[in-house]
């Protein structure tokens, strides 16, 4: 390599003195300076992302490679499947995803099984719905209000979750056209997560958001 070319590419680093820590320069404008992660210290990343809420390794990946490098989707799942030692994943149990069952699917951990539903409320500044989320085995619940509920909308509020809390196993919709559309398909599809639709006309069998649903109806 000449000495041209290491220059060139020398010019994608940087130093920083006051956390005395190498970054790759970011290209973008807007986006930050990636720091510049040593072996060790990925795995240590991947070991502290994990643990938040038992996430895989796609999911870890596509947290970490917004702010350190390199960061590569099949070094990240090696280092993963190397690395991570976590007993309840190891006791949890892959559900296949081409089988079809309307048999209750239990949740077994975190991000298991989320639950998805909209909901109409009163025009408020220009907002109509609210888009609720719950994971099934925490019962946590989350979400964000809507103007229409477009496969749109409906697919970046999910998206915005799944990199925050990693993406569900399973995501639990009713049969609506803004659940079954191909943006949401896109955003699924990415993160390997199975998509299944509750019973047509049988609330009951979207019970946790449903519930959810009912009790914030009641705050607001």
């Amino acid at each position: 390599m000449s000495e041209t070319s290491v220059r060139k590419y020398l010019a994608n680093f940087l130093y920083d003195d006051d956390t005395c820590a190498l970054y790759h320069r970011s290209t973008k404008i807007g986006d930050n300076h990636r720091r510049v992660l040593s072996k060790e210290e990925m795995i240590a990343e991947i070991n502290v992302n994990h643990k938040i809420d038992h996430r895989k390794s796609d999911a870890v990946y596509e947290t970490l490679r917004k702010s350190y490098f390199p960061v590569v989707r099949e070094n990240t799942r090696l280092l993963f499947k190397q690395h991570i030692k976590c007993s309840q994943c190891l006791a949890a149990v892959d559900l296949p995803k081409t089988q079809i069952t309307r048999r209750p699917i239990p949740a077994t951990y975190s991000n298991s099984r989320w639950q998805m539903d909209l909901k109409k409320m009163p025009p408020c500044k220009g907002y109509n719905y609210i888009c609720n989320i719950v994971d099934c085995y925490s019962r946590f619940a989350f979400g964000g209000h809507l103007k229409q509920k477009t496969a749109k909308e409906v697919s970046e509020l999910l998206l915005k979750f799944i990199y925050i809390f990693g993406p569900p196993r399973i995501l639990q919709t009713d049969n609506g056209k803004e659940f079954n559309n191909a943006d949401l398909c896109a955003v699924i599809d990415e993160f390997k997560t199975r998509k299944i639709n509750g019973r047509p006309y049988h609330p009951q069998s979207q019970g946790r958001v449903e519930r959810f649903n009912q009790n914030s109806s009641g705050i607001l």
